[in-house]
This record gives C-alpha cells, sequence and structure tokens, in this order.
C-alpha cells in the first residue's frame, strides 16, 4: 500500500496549522504520524523529527493507549466519524499531561488520513482533582459547609448541613437561601454575608433553631469565594459551639469560684498557661508584694525575685514545666515595705477533663522565720562537726530494741571509713575493734544497756588498711517508759595521737633521766677522777713540805709556787664546769660575749679549732633566750665533739631585722637526720624543743660525708 502523502502546496493551510495554540497532528489510517505542529511538539517537548518515528499509542500510557486505539479502529472502519478522549501523554522527560483528544477522518484525500487535535488540560485536571478532594473533605467535615453564589443559590451543601436542617441534596442544591431556610433568618445574618461578598472574613455567634435540636449556638464563618472577576459566592463553615459554650460558662463559674476560695486562702496561689505565663495571683500575694495584678501576670511576678535568686527560680521551674514535674523551690521575694523574705515555691501540672494539659497551679508560703531557725540550726550543727572534727570525736546512735545503728561521718573516718561505710550493726561495730579487746568491749556494753548508767571504754580498733588506732567511747543507754532499753546515745573519740604522745613522753622521761645520770655520773667522774686526785696531789705535796721539805728559804718558795699554780688550774677546772652547768656569764657579759667565751674554753679542753664569728646586738635579748641559744650552742659543739671527726668548727651569732640568728657548721662525717630523730636520741630533739620553747625555729642539714650545719632564729618579741 502507497505511503499516503500530505499536499502542502496549500500553503494557507500550513500556516493555520503550524500557528495554531492547539496542538495538531496528521496520521495515516495505521496509526503513523505524518506531521505535527510546533504546538503538539511543544507540549509534549519532542522535535517534530523525532515525533515522526512514533506510532501514535506511543505516546500514552498502556491504558490509555488502549482506549485510544478501540475508537481510532472503529473511525477508520467508518463505524464512527469522529471521536474526543481525555488522555495521558508522555513528554520527553517521562512525565506526564494530561490532554483532550479530538479526533476525524480526512476522507476527501485518498488514501484518508486522520487529523488529530490534542488541548493541553493538565491545569484544568489538577483543579478538577483538588476540586474532588475539596469536596470530600467538604462532606466529610464535622462542621456544616455550604457554598453560595452571590444570590444566595446553594451551590455545594455538605452532608452534616443537610442533617442538621433534615433536608435532602435536591431540597438545597440551585434553590436560593430565602427559600430554603426558615422566614426571618436570612434576614439575620444577610449583613454579614454581604461584608463577606465585599471581600472581607467575616466571624460571629449566632443563636440557631434545628427541629430536632432545638436551639443551638452556632459559631458561623464567612470566607469569601474570589475569581478573576471578583468575588463570586461565599463559603458558610457553621459549628455547634453549645457544648463548648456550656463548658466554658461551667469553666467559667468554676474559675469565679476558685478565685474567690483562693483569694480567701491565706497563703499565696498562682496559676500559669502552657506557654509557661502566669494568669493569675491571688488577693494574697498582690498584698504581700504590693503589686496590681497587671504587674504580676506574664513574666511580672520575677520582678518582685532577689536579683540573686530569678536565675536559678526560673529555670527550676522552666526545666520541671517542660517535664510536666512537680517542682518545690525557695528564693527570696520582696515584700511590700521593700524588705526581702524567704518564700518556698510549689508548682505542679493540671490538666483538662480530657487528660491534656492545662497549665500549673502553685502556692507559696513565707518560710523566713523557718528559714532563719533552719539557718542557725545548720549553723549549730556544723560548729558541731568542725568541734568534731578538730577533737577528731564521733557521734552514733543505737536502736537497742532492733540493733540499728548510726553512725555519723565522723565517727565513720575515726574508724577508717568513707562516708556511708558502715554496715549499721553491732557485729560490724565490734568486727572494727581489734581483737584482743571485743571481749572487754561488749563487756561494757552489756553493763550499760543493763544499769542505763553513763560508760566509758578505751580500746583499739583495726583500719582497713591495717593500721591500729586508739579509741575512747562515752555512751549512755536510755529506758522508754516501760523501763527497757531504748536507745543509746554516745561519742567515740581518737585518741591515737595521745597515746603516741604518751608513750613518746614516757621514753622521753626515761631518756631524760638517764640522761640525768649520765650527766651525774660525768661530773661525778669529772670531780672524782679530775679535781679530787689533783686536790689529793696538792695535799700530798703540802704535807711533803711541811714534813721533809728544802731547808733553804728560795726552794721552799719555788715548791710553794708550784702548789699554787697546780690549785690556780683547779680553781679553772672547776670555773669551766659551774659555767657548763650555770653559764653566768650570761648575765653579765651577755650572749655574744658569753658565747665567744664558752668557744675559747672548750677549744682549750678539747684541742680544737672554733672560727667564731660574733657581732653585738642593737636588740634586747631575754636571758630566757639566751640561755636557749647558749644550750643549744653546748649541744651542738659537743656533738660534733663526738661525732664530727674534725677539729675545727665555725660559729656564727648575730641579728637580722626580725630575729636572732645562731649557726654551727662543721665539715665532718655528717650524719642522716630522720634517721638519728626516728631513734630518739636526745640531743637533736633537746634542741629542737629548746627552739620551740622560745618560738623559734632550727633547721639541721646534714648527710654522710657532707658536714652538718645548724641554723637557729629565734624572732624578736
Amino acid at each position: 500500500m502507497a505511503t499516503p502523502t500530505i499536499n502542502l502546496d496549500t500553503r494557507l493551510l500550513y500556516d493555520a496549522f503550524t500557528a495554531s495554540p492547539i496542538g495538531i497532528a496528521v496520521e495515516s489510517v495505521e496509526g503513523r504520524l505524518l506531521f505535527a505542529n510546533p504546538a503538539l511538539c511543544r507540549m509534549l517537548a519532542f522535535s517534530e523529527e523525532e515525533m515522526l518515528r512514533k506510532q501514535c499509542v506511543d505516546f500514552s500510557p498502556v491504558e490509555d493507549a488502549e482506549k485510544d486505539w478501540a475508537l481510532f479502529q472503529q473511525l477508520t472502519s467508518g463505524s464512527i466519524d469522529h471521536y474526543q478522549i481525555d488522555k495521558r501523554y508522555f513528554r520527553c522527560d517521562g512525565s506526564l499531561v494530561w490532554g483532550r483528544l479530538t479526533v476525524c477522518l480526512l476522507k476527501t484525500v485518498n488514501p484518508p488520513l486522520v487529523l488529530a487535535m490534542v488541548d493541553d488540560i493538565s491545569e484544568r485536571k489538577l483543579a478538577e482533582c483538588r476540586l474532588q478532594d475539596y469536596e470530600k473533605a467538604v462532606e466529610c467535615a464535622d462542621e456544616m459547609i455550604v457554598v453560595v453564589d452571590r444570590d444566595y443559590r446553594y451551590l455545594v451543601a455538605n452532608r452534616k448541613y443537610l442533617q442538621a436542617h433534615r433536608l435532602i441534596k435536591d431540597q438545597v442544591i440551585g434553590r436560593s437561601a430565602f427559600q430554603v431556610l426558615n422566614p426571618g433568618e436570612m434576614d439575620r445574618v444577610k449583613h454579614h454575608a454581604e461584608e463577606c461578598l465585599s471581600g472581607k472574613v467575616v466571624s460571629f455567634e449566632i443563636k440557631h433553631f434545628f427541629a430536632g435540636l432545638g436551639v443551638r449556638d452556632i459559631a458561623v464563618s464567612y470566607y469569601p469565594m474570589e475569581s478573576k472577576h471578583g468575588v463570586d459566592g461565599l463559603v458558610a463553615i457553621l459549628k455547634d459551639i453549645t457544648e463548648k459554650k456550656s463548658a466554658e460558662d461551667a469553666l467559667r463559674e468554676s474559675e469565679d469560684r476558685f478565685r474567690r476560695v483562693a483569694d480567701a486562702a491565706p497563703v499565696m496561689i498562682w496559676t500559669a498557661g502552657t506557654d509557661k505565663l502566669c494568669t493569675y495571683v491571688n488577693r494574697r500575694w498582690l498584698e504581700f508584694t504590693g503589686h496590681t495584678l497587671e504587674q504580676a501576670l506574664g513574666t511580672g511576678w520575677t520582678k518582685s525575685i532577689h536579683p540573686d535568686d530569678v536565675e536559678a527560680s526560673f529555670q527550676t521551674y522552666t526545666e520541671c514545666f517542660d517535664r510536666r514535674e512537680q517542682f518545690r523551690t525557695e528564693c527570696r521575694v520582696r515584700r511590700h515595705d521593700g524588705q526581702y523574705r524567704w518564700v518556698l515555691d510549689s508548682g505542679t501540672p493540671w490538666f483538662n477533663a480530657d487528660g491534656s494539659f492545662a497549665g500549673y497551679i502553685g502556692s507559696a508560703i513565707d518560710v523566713t522565720e523557718r528559714k532563719l531557725a533552719d539557718d542557725a540550726l545548720y549553723a549549730s550543727e556544723e560548729r558541731l562537726r568542725l568541734a568534731q572534727q578538730a577533737a577528731h570525736m564521733g557521734a552514733f546512735e543505737v536502736n537497742v530494741q532492733t540493733g540499728e545503728t548510726t553512725w555519723t561521718e565522723e565517727l565513720e573516718a575515726i574508724y577508717g571509713l568513707p562516708p556511708g561505710g558502715f554496715g549499721g550493726t553491732h557485729a560490724a561495730f565490734l568486727d572494727l575493734v581489734h581483737p584482743d579487746d571485743r571481749t572487754e568491749v561488749s563487756k561494757l556494753v552489756e553493763e550499760a544497756i543493763r544499769s542505763g548508767q553513763p560508760r566509758r571504754g578505751e580500746w583499739r580498733i583495726t583500719w582497713p588498711d591495717g593500721s591500729i588506732r586508739w579509741v575512747v567511747g562515752r555512751w549512755r543507754v536510755f529506758m522508754n517508759e516501760r523501763g527497757e532499753p531504748w536507745r543509746a546515745l554516745g561519742v567515740n573519740v581518737d585518741v591515737t595521737d595521745r597515746k603516741f604522745a604518751e608513750a613518746a613522753l614516757l621514753q622521753m622521761n626515761r631518756k631524760l633521766l638517764e640522761a640525768q645520770e649520765q650527766e651525774r655520773a660525768r661530773i661525778g667522774r669529772e670531780l672524782h677522777d679530775d679535781i679530787n686526785q689533783r686536790l689529793a696531789m696538792v695535799a700530798m705535796e703540802l704535807d711533803t713540805l711541811q714534813r721533809n721539805g728544802p731547808k733553804k728559804m728560795a726552794e721552799r718558795i719555788q715548791r710553794l709556787d708550784e702548789i699554787r699554780e697546780q690549785v690556780v688550774r683547779i680553781s679553772s677546772g672547776v670555773q669551766s664546769l659551774s659555767h657548763q652547768l650555770h653559764p653566768s656569764q650570761l648575765e653579765y657579759l651577755g650572749i655574744v660575749s658569753a658565747m665567744r667565751n664558752f668557744c675559747r674554753e672548750f677549744c682549750c679542753g678539747q684541742s680544737f679549732e672554733i672560727d667564731f664569728e660574733g657581732q653585738e646586738l642593737a636588740h634586747p635579748v631575754s636571758s630566757e633566750v639566751a640561755l636557749c641559744l647558749f644550750r643549744i650552742l653546748q649541744e651542738a659543739l659537743h656533738n660534733a665533739a663526738k661525732h664530727a671527726q674534725v677539729r675545727k668548727l665555725k660559729v656564727m651569732v648575730g641579728e637580722s631585722i626580725s630575729a636572732l640568728n645562731l649557726a654551727v657548721s662543721d665539715k665532718g662525717a655528717g650524719f642522716d637526720v630522720q634517721a638519728a630523730l626516728n631513734k630518739g636520741g636526745l640531743g637533736l630533739i633537746s634542741m629542737q624543743e629548746r627552739a620551740r620553747l622560745v618560738n623559734g625555729t632550727i633547721e639541721i642539714e646534714s648527710r654522710p660525708g657532707g658536714g652538718t650545719s645548724i641554723h637557729v632564729h629565734v624572732p624578736f618579741a
């Protein structure tokens, strides 16, 4: 069969097809495209060449193409001479557009051709879909909805409206509202309708009588229905608010009762809405703050809060509000007289009958007196706690009936436990007592329960780290009205340091007694072995001189001179010994000269060389301080002579702006200072104690092989 061709010599027809804003195509009776005008190409976004390579059925989804092809076959078979359908078309990008297809058969040409015209109706189809969705929504709405034109003829009336008026759609649609509604009803709302038809949204409430329902409260809203020609009509939405109005009236009455009760309450009462803003405060609040209701509403109440408390109070309020939780907070609120008072503010969420959140309601109470009492009690308890800590004291309470035992944190610390670490029973207590003392402690407890008299005990405890501590306990058991043991109260005191001090003092006393005995022995030896023997020799020489002395006077005088020299040396030895026992030079010469003389005598007696540097003092020195420094010097020199293993020392004494200073040093053998102190040697300890007694300090620096230096500083009084 020959392919039909289009004779386009008729220029007018070609130009008309090309210029047409409607898509036009020419097809063979087999459905192959022969011509597509620019409007159709633009609509489908294909070029003419691309379109001419396709069959007409290629441009639509299968279901649309099948309907079109069935009609096309009827057309080409002569059953019909034209047809029109709405169908979808594929665009070049795969998207779909709606077109209204009109097809007719051109019988004047041979072979016959098919002329197709396609009008783009996508926007209209979209509007129709939206209208259908709108009609569905209107029909299913809970409100009564009608649409009327400017002549108040009904265009739409939904199911709810028809049911309320006991009408059917045929009785309403196309008829005037004046015909449908009861006489006079339209006159009541006509002025609102006219206002809406002028382009305004109008809302109002009316009472309307419905058959079977009676008089109902109706909320009416009119919305202008606009088009390109202006306002064509209006949409009326009517909502039955009878129950809502009744609930509002009941709520209003309830709120009035609440306000009357709240205003009569002796406490401050407030409410807040779902937006956290204050909606009400009672008369007591206004009287307390001196504010007006308008000043307190919203966030105005925060202006009465002390500036230092605003942030914390508002944060607590906001966080609990967001979590719908109760809250309690204390803050300072300015009273009408300008005085800040402590107020306990409590709030709780409240809900509507349907369970929806309605806001918060709360109360505020002036607790200033209680707060001051609490602060005083806290301060008292804190002082007691600090006193217990300072005294290493902890308290306990025992329910004798149940055995439950409560310890303070201070008592737990005394027993080496962390806060809350005590087991809370008598058995847990005994586990902490030293095994050797448990029997005696148990007896003391039993005696206290039996007698009800105060008891005192002393025992050892074992800390978790294994160390041993000493405590002293005092307690008393109180009886109930039946004479039965009821509760026990008591305290424990850590006396470990006292025990150690007593032991150290006992050891010190023992060593002092030993030192006294050693010093007496030394003095006795010096008197017996040195001075006494030398005096005996003088006595023997004098006896010899008396019996068998030289005959010549010159020889007798020489012998007497020798004896006199011996007596002088004995006198010097006695004087040196007396200086060691009591340095009288301190009283007559002063501390610097007394120290210089002592160093000189010490060198003579010990074959030592002492480099002494001393300056005269501008500040007066008390006898107590002078004797202290002198004894420290004596002890330091004796220790050096005994242990330093050198024969040269250096001594410096002088003053600074605020203190008297003494330094003794050598470059001898040295020693481990801490080890010597741990051994409890009296020399170092006595020097430290002497310095402490005059509020001075002493620094002893030494190491084995590194020499020793001692620095003493005594502040001027």
